[in-house]
């Protein structure tokens, strides 16, 4: 519970703003599409099976999945329009 809390109360009385005008934002602003969530989910999901069955290699598989998620915006030709 404490991290779903802490979520709550950052994102309820948080001040983002100087992330969301720094280079990483504009950068979530324009390539993080509701597809590239879902690749990250399904990333996480890998993980999560990985680390419930101690498979190291789902794990790391995973971490590719989510490290290319993140990665892939300049490599697609159409970004999201701000």
């Amino acid at each position: 519970m404490p991290p779903i809390l802490t979520s709550a109360l950052l994102v309820s009385f948080g001040s983002f703003e100087a992330q969301k005008q720094s280079a990483f934002g504009h950068y979530l602003a324009r390539h993080m599409t509701g597809a590239i969530e879902a690749i990250r989910f399904a990333g996480d999901v890998v993980m999560i099976f990985g680390a419930w069955y101690r498979a190291p290699a789902l794990i790391a598989a995973g971490l590719l999945v989510v490290l290319g998620a993140w990665t892939s915006g300049p490599l697609r030709r159409r970004p999201r329009s701000q």
